[in-house]
C-alpha cells in the first residue's frame, strides 16, 4: 500500500511542479512532501523509516530527470537545421510538456534503500548477522567470507523471485578514509602507466604488456545442463508443484550463468583501473560485430565475453579513479604490423601475426594491443593507402 501511494503521489507533485514552475523539484521539496505523508499516514511508523522514503523519493526524481534529458535529445535530433532561437525554445519550453517515466506497479517495486546509522552487523555463534530496520531480529548472512571493508553507510533490499521462494539480497554502501590515486595528483614525480587493450571472443581482453585474460566460453560448458532443465520445465504442466520446482532450478542456472559473466567483468576491469593510468581501448560497437558473427558458437562467445559490459565497466571505473580513457579506431588494428608499420592483412582464423617485412612473430590479439596502445597515444590514423 505504502509504495503505490508513495508512487503515485510524487509523479503527480514532479507533473504540478513543472507545469507552474517550468522545471523539475528539488531533492529537498520531495522531502519535504515525504514528511507529509510521513505525518497523515501513521501506519507507515510500523513498516519503515522515513529516511526510505526519502531515498524513494530521489528515486522518482532521478527517474524524471532522465527522462527528460532523453527527450531534449531526441528534439535537438529533430532540430537540426534550424536557428538557435527556434532550437532553444523547441527544447527549453514548458509548453512542449515534461517526459514521464512509466509507472511501475507495487509488484514490481523489488528493492528499497535505507540510510544506516548504527553499526550493522553483529555475530552470534560465530557467524555473521546483518540488522535490517523493521525486522525483528538479525538476519544470516550466507557469504560470511566476504569481506565488508569501511564503515556502511547505505543498505539497499532486493527481493527476487525464484519462482518456488524469494531471495533477498543487501547491497551496502561503504565509506573508508583509504586515499586512492584520483585526477594528476598521483602523476607527481613519475611518468604515467598507459596499456592498450584489445578485446576479443578467443580472448576477452590482451593487454599490451602480455597479459591475457581468456573467455571461459562458460555457456557452452553449461548447455546440456540447461538443455535438461528446458526440457524438464516444458513437460511440466503450469500452475503445478512441479512447474513451479522446474522454474526455479532453471532461474538459478540462468543466474549462476549471469553472476560468472558479471564478476569476470568487475575483476578484470577493477584489476586494469587499478594498474594503469592511461587506458587506450578499441571504440567497439558489439551489436555489429553480433550481427557478423559466423555462427551460434561465436555469438555465444560473445555473450560470454561481455564485451559491451566490459567497456561500460572501465570507463565508469576509470572516470571513478581519475584515470585517463582513449577510444581508438578499432579498424585495422590487427591488420597493421606493431613494429614497422606494414599491413599484413589475414583472416579470423589466423591467430599469429607474421610480417613479411621486418619478420615479426606474434600474437595476433597482443599486436592489435600495442597497435592499439601507439595510436591511442599519438593519434596518429592509420595511412589512407590502407583504405583503398
Amino acid at each position: 500500500m505504502y509504495r503505490s501511494l508513495k508512487m503515485r503521489i510524487e509523479p503527480d507533485s514532479c507533473k504540478l511542479y513543472f507545469k507552474t514552475n517550468g522545471r523539475l523539484p528539488s531533492q529537498f521539496d520531495l522531502n519535504k512532501l515525504c514528511t507529509q505523508i510521513w505525518h497523515n499516514c501513521t501506519f507507515l511508523h510500523r513498516y519503515l523509516y522515513q529516511n526510505a522514503m526519502n531515498e524513494t523519493a530521489k528515486r522518482v526524481l532521478q527517474a524524471f530527470a532522465k527522462c527528460e534529458e532523453n527527450r531534449r535529445r531526441k528534439e535537438r535530433r529533430k532540430s537540426r537545421g534550424k536557428t538557435d532561437k527556434e532550437n532553444a525554445e523547441l527544447t527549453g519550453s514548458p509548453e512542449t510538456g515534461l517526459a514521464c517515466p512509466r509507472f511501475r506497479k507495487p509488484s514490481r517495486f523489488c528493492s528499497y534503500t535505507n540510510p544506516l546509522h548504527m553499526e550493522v552487523f553483529t555475530e552470534r555463534n560465530g557467524r555473521r548477522m546483518l540488522k535490517i530496520s523493521k525486522i525483528n531480529g538479525p538476519v544470516r548472512c550466507y557469504n560470511q567470507k566476504t569481506p565488508v571493508s569501511g564503515v556502511p553507510r547505505t543498505c539497499t533490499i532486493e527481493k527476487v523471485d525464484k519462482g518456488t521462494h524469494t531471495e533477498y539480497y543487501a547491497c551496502l554502501s561503504c565509506w573508508d578514509d583509504i586515499e586512492r590515486r584520483r585526477g594528476d595528483e598521483y602523476l607527481s614525480g613519475r611518468s604515467p602507466d598507459a596499456v592498450g587493450i584489445d578485446m576479443g571472443v578467443s580472448k576477452t581482453a590482451t593487454l599490451s604488456n602480455g597479459t591475457v585474460y581468456g573467455n571461459d566460453h562458460m555457456y557452452s560448458k553449461l548447455l546440456d545442463l540447461f538443455r535438461k532443465r528446458h526440457e524438464a520445465f516444458s513437460s511440466m504442466l503450469p500452475g503445478t508443484p512441479g512447474y513451479r520446482k522446474a522454474r526455479s532450478r532453471l532461474s538459478h542456472l540462468y543466474g549462476r550463468l549471469r553472476g560468472i559473466r558479471r564478476n569476470n567483468v568487475e575483476t578484470i576491469s577493477r584489476q586494469i583501473v587499478d594498474s594503469f593510468d592511461i587506458i587506450c581501448m578499441e571504440d567497439l560497437q558489439i551489436g555489429k560485430l553480433k550481427r557478423k558473427s559466423r555462427g551460434k558458437r561465436m555469438t555465444n562467445a560473445y555473450d560470454d565475453a561481455s564485451l559491451g559490459m566490459l567497456r561500460r565497466r572501465l570507463i565508469d571505473k576509470a572516470i571513478e579513479a581519475g584515470r585517463r580513457i582513449i577510444l581508438v579506431d578499432p579498424k585495422w588494428t590487427s591488420q597493421v604490423c606493431c613494429g614497422c608499420g606494414a599491413c599484413v592483412k589475414k583472416g579470423l582464423e589466423v591467430r599469429t601475426h607474421v610480417c613479411p617485412e621486418c619478420g615479426l612473430v606474434m600474437d595476433r590479439d597482443l599486436n592489435s594491443a600495442v597497435n592499439v596502445l601507439i595510436w591511442g597515444l599519438t593519434g596518429n590514423p592509420f595511412p589512407e593507402r590502407w583504405d583503398e
